[in-house]
């Protein structure tokens, strides 16, 4: 049996960006790498991967669901 098999995991990645008015932001530049190889372990673990991912380049790990946001 695979070690999380049965087990949901929620998995938080990339840089958020939240308005303080119409032309300012605080944000930071996370590449969102870590979050994105930390979903696909836990998918080859046998979890159901949860990814939650501000927008980057990387490409969207199989056998996880993907929830797209902006911050």
């Amino acid at each position: 049996a695979l070690l999380y098999e049965g087990t949901t995991i929620l998995v938080t990645a990339g840089g958020t960006q939240e308005s303080i008015d119409p032309v300012r932001y605080i944000g930071n530049r996370s590449s969102g790498k870590m979050g994105y190889a930390i979903a696909e372990q836990a998918a080859r673990m046998g979890a159901k991967g949860i990814l939650v991912s501000a927008p980057t380049s990387l490409p969207i790990p199989s056998g996880v669901d993907f929830i797209s946001v902006d911050s």
